[in-house]
C-alpha cells in the first residue's frame, strides 16, 4: 500500500481555497497536516492508496479542484509486500548502429 507525502498549494482566492479545504478535510484516504506560519497557502498531507496507479489518479483528481493550484508529491513509500511499478528507465538499452562489441 503506497503512502504519499504531498504538499498541496491552494489558490489565492480565499473563497475557492476555503472550499478546497472543506473538500480535502472529508477525504478518507487523505490526512491533512497543519500549515506552518508563512506557508503561503501550502498544506502538508499524507495520501494512503491501495496501488501506485490509484495514488497517481487521486492526485490528478485532487488537482482538478478549482481551489487547488498545484500538488507536489515529495515522498512515496511502499510496504515491503507491495509490487513496485515498473520503471521504464530500468530496461536494457538497445544496441545502436555502429556500436559493435
Amino acid at each position: 500500500m503506497p503512502i504519499g507525502g504531498l504538499v498541496i498549494s491552494l489558490v489565492e482566492d480565499q473563497d475557492a481555497a476555503a472550499e478546497a479545504l472543506r473538500m480535502l478535510a472529508v477525504q478518507a484516504d487523505l490526512d491533512l497536516g497543519e500549515a506552518a506560519d508563512g506557508a503561503d497557502g501550502r498544506l502538508p498531507a499524507v495520501l494512503d492508496s491501495p496501488t501506485a496507479e490509484h495514488s497517481e489518479s487521486r492526485v490528478r483528481e485532487l488537482c482538478a479542484h478549482a481551489g487547488i493550484f498545484h500538488i507536489d508529491v515529495v515522498y512515496v513509500g511502499f510496504d515491503e509486500d507491495d509490487a513496485v511499478p515498473d520503471n521504464p528507465f530500468d530496461r536494457p538499452r538497445r544496441k545502436r548502429r555502429g556500436n559493435t562489441p
